[in-house]
């Protein structure tokens, strides 16, 4: 619920817990309606947010835009220090929007002219934050392991048929964390991390086919009865596969890469990362339709229902 004054001049969004893929549009269904309302100043509280993903902490810029079109301004208040806000300095959010540590304060401040003026930075938005590609990428996969870690507690608890309705949204929502992410791996690090030799190449393509291998088990996933026993079994196989995946490539590939590579090439991947994930996301379209899984064929199941992946898994 959002408290505003008589003359529509502030909108305070109490913001949930977990904002993510899944859940975004009914999150900020206050903030767009807000912003309809006329307010001139929007404040997306979030310091009772302990998770909010790349795609919607992006699409509060997105918002903003909106804001700013019709005379207004929205401000994020973040809780310093927590994963939400060493998410937003990853992102360098502050060059495009105000954050402050509190609602009070961010209330307090006075106008800002420009508010969407590029590589603008605010009085309140603190000091630059230059990301390295390692960070972004380690952050993108504790938010997926978070994901890991709920569809791990619904599986306890999958008798219980109270868990039923969360498990099919908690599913897509993890493939599709992974997915992207694969794809990010696959444009941006594994052409600049791997040698151009034919060691280098070879490696690449190992990485390559092993993420396709995973993608092709979570079309099959997909295509199955959420919470059947092929289900589960596919579900699991291909979480296991992903995870000896990922770790794989980051005691290898990236552990590699920190000690060759200096600050700057690192920078500059993490520019790169960014510039793919805001594409893929379409933040500044949120209506626009998202193309998660490529056109590739799914491959036929073997006699006992699995993919040939899932078998080698």
């Amino acid at each position: 619920m959002h408290d505003q004054s008589a003359q529509c001049a502030f909108a305070i969004v109490a913001l949930p817990a977990v904002i993510d893929l899944g859940c975004q549009d009914r999150a900020y269904e206050q903030l767009y309606a807000a912003v309809a309302d006329g307010a001139s100043v929007v404040i997306a509280d979030l310091t009772a947010t302990t998770l909010c993903d790349w795609s919607s902490l992006r699409r509060l810029v997105a918002i903003q835009h909106q804001a700013a079109a019709r005379g207004g301004q929205l401000r994020l208040a973040i809780t310093p220090g927590s994963p939400v806000h060493h998410m937003a300095q990853l992102m360098d959010l502050d060059h495009l929007l105000p954050i402050y540590p509190s609602v009070v304060q961010a209330a307090a401040a006075g106008p800002l002219p420009h508010l969407n003026a590029p590589g603008l930075r605010h009085p309140a938005a603190g000091t630059a934050v230059v990301a390295d590609i390692t960070d972004l990428i380690g952050a993108d996969l504790l938010h997926i392991l978070r994901w890991q870690a709920q569809f791990g507690e619904i599986r306890r608890r999958r008798r219980d048929p109270a868990s039923w309705p969360a498990l099919a949204t908690t599913w897509d929502t993890l493939a599709r964390l992974i997915d992207l992410h694969m794809r990010a791996k696959d444009v941006i690090c594994v052409p600049a991390m791997c040698d151009p030799g034919r060691q280098g190449r070879t490696l690449a393509r190992e990485i390559e086919g092993a993420h396709e291998n995973i993608r092709e088990m979570i079309r099959e996933t997909s295509r199955q009865l959420p919470g059947s026993p092929r289900w589960w079994h596919l579900a699991t196989t291909t979480l296991s596969a992903w995870t000896v995946q990922a770790d794989c490539e980051e005691h290898g590939l990236l552990a590699d890469y920190r000690r060759r590579a200096g600050p700057a090439l690192r920078c500059q991947l993490a520019l790169q990362w960014r510039a793919f994930m805001d594409a893929q996301i379409g933040d500044q379209d949120p209506s626009r339709p998202r193309r998660i899984f490529s056109d590739r064929s799914v491959p036929r199941p073997d006699q006992r229902g699995l993919p040939r992946t899932a078998r080698k898994a």
